[in-house]
């Protein structure tokens, strides 16, 4: 089991408000925006991203997913 693990989903087309899972296993560099309203764990951790690093940050005082 890989601990460092998310889930990525894309919207199929702009404001369609249907997604479907990823099997990227890098984020897209261009062409898609991280929302951070639609992005979650499940036990109140909170999802960001770093523009700088190109990376999602998660923060959480416990173990998460």
């Amino acid at each position: 089991m890989n601990i460092n693990a998310l889930t990525m989903m894309y919207e199929t087309s702009p404001d369609s408000g249907e997604y479907q899972v990823s099997s990227d296993v890098t984020w897209a560099q261009e062409g898609y925006v991280f929302n951070s309203v639609l992005s979650k764990c499940e036990n109140g951790g909170v999802l960001s991203w770093n523009d700088e690093t190109k990376r999602v940050i998660m923060s959480s005082n416990t173990s998460d997913k």
